[in-house]
């Protein structure tokens, strides 16, 4: 077993002066509903995170004294690749746990499988992660489990955030892996995370915010729907993904006329476009989304994250320290961002349709003498 150095994360709170900018630049009917999710952001600094990990430490080593006294912890890590383990966020906790544990004169000791001969009958074994939102990788994680000696374990979900409808998943994948029927399944403490759709946020909310982010009109309430099933959590070590979270409008991303058409001219280019230039195209396009870094330390975004957020970067993470050296070296006075907006002229394609309208008023395209493209509107 490797063991990496517990490795700090840098500070993120909200940057209050872009957070007001991406509202005033906001559309009319989007300014209420983004201005609703800024108010219902859960922030955790990293300082509160630690201390909720050792606050459930604390809690699993009274569990132990009772049950198992002496026997050491154990800490789940599900891996499938080879030191894969080592950049995921399971990982770096347990780095935090084995040093809060021996300030304790508490052994604690990581495994890959129920298998493993260390663990006899009536041991604690955790579970962790740092929040858990819909449950698929922990669900994942739990089916897949050996235990081919049907071992009698205690097996403690240890997360310092979840989600009701998480907690639900994982419940379930527990009753349905049969080798785990031997094994107490114990829930520690924990902050129950809302969805949007919980904290307030209307259909029409939703409808009249993610339509500015989405790629088409097309089933736009099915769309709003499943962004407000999404959560409004982020830590000092990441943003979740845009399967569980909202990394686009945590970079920035403001929710308006003129990113919507650029939002779906870029899709078009991803998916339709076929030319040697595809990769310059996005960049542009790209280059001309209105944004401002939501979140301090962000300073240095040269476009806004879509489907996993660049920034913060989680501190485990392979290429962390190249990521230190770029924000390190960010003048303060960048720190709201945005591009010129105009537009890019592209190579026609038989199925690419560029954008020609802002806020819904017709555009033509032409070019000056110094080949730079010029806007003009239509009378």
């Amino acid at each position: 077993m490797v063991l990496l150095e517990m490795i700090e994360p840098l500070s993120y709170p909200i940057n209050k002066k872009n957070m007001q900018i991406i509202i005033d630049n906001s559309a009319h009917d989007a300014k209420g509903p983004i201005t609703k999710f800024f108010n219902t952001i859960k922030y955790v600094p990293h300082k509160r995170f630690k201390q909720l990990l050792q606050k459930k430490l604390s809690e699993v080593i009274q569990i132990r004294n009772k049950i198992a006294p002496n026997r050491p912890i154990f800490v789940y890590i599900d891996t499938n690749r080879y030191q894969d383990y080592l950049y995921k966020s399971n990982y770096w906790i347990y780095t935090y746990l084995e040093q809060f544990a021996k300030n304790r004169n508490v052994y604690i000791q990581s495994v890959f499988t129920l298998d493993d001969a260390k663990i006899i009958v009536n041991d604690i074994v955790l579970l962790i992660d740092d929040c858990i939102y819909s449950g698929d990788q922990m669900s994942s994680a739990i089916e897949s489990m050996n235990n081919t000696y049907k071992k009698n374990v205690n097996m403690v979900l240890f997360v310092p955030f979840m989600s009701a409808k998480g907690l639900q998943s994982i419940k379930i994948a527990f009753k349905r892996n049969s080798v785990l029927r031997n094994c107490q399944f114990i829930i520690s403490d924990y902050e129950e995370i809302k969805p949007l759709k919980d904290l307030g946020f209307s259909m029409q909310d939703g409808i009249s915010l993610f339509k500015y982010y989405s790629t088409s009109d097309h089933n736009i309430d099915v769309q709003a729907h499943n962004e407000l099933e999404k959560y409004n959590i982020y830590f000092d070590h990441k943003v979740g993904d845009y399967m569980s979270s909202f990394p686009a409008i945590f970079s920035g991303l403001v929710p308006n006329e003129n990113n919507q058409i650029y939002i779906r001219a870029l899709w078009q280019i991803k998916y339709n476009y076929y030319d040697t230039d595809k990769e310059s195209l996005l960049k542009k396009f790209n280059r001309s989304l209105e944004f401002y870094p939501l979140l301090t330390n962000c300073n240095h975004l040269l476009q806004p994250d879509f489907n996993v957020s660049s920034c913060p970067k989680p501190p485990y993470k392979d290429d962390y320290q190249q990521f230190l050296q770029i924000t390190k070296g960010i003048p303060k006075q960048y720190s709201s961002f945005r591009i010129p907006n105009t537009p890019v002229q592209p190579k026609r394609s038989s199925s690419f349709t560029d954008p020609k309208t802002t806020a819904g008023k017709p555009k033509t395209i032409t070019k000056s003498k110094n080949n730079k493209p010029r806007v003009y509107k239509q009378k």
